[in-house]
């Protein structure tokens, strides 16, 4: 049950660096 929390934890986590890293491309080299 541990192992199951912290692998959705990490996708939740991994989807935000995504965002985040989407929105540094479109405000960086696109402007």
């Amino acid at each position: 049950m541990r192992r199951i929390m912290t692998l959705n934890r990490v996708e939740e986590v991994t989807a935000d660096i995504v965002q985040a890293a989407r929105d540094c491309l479109v405000i960086g080299p696109g402007n």
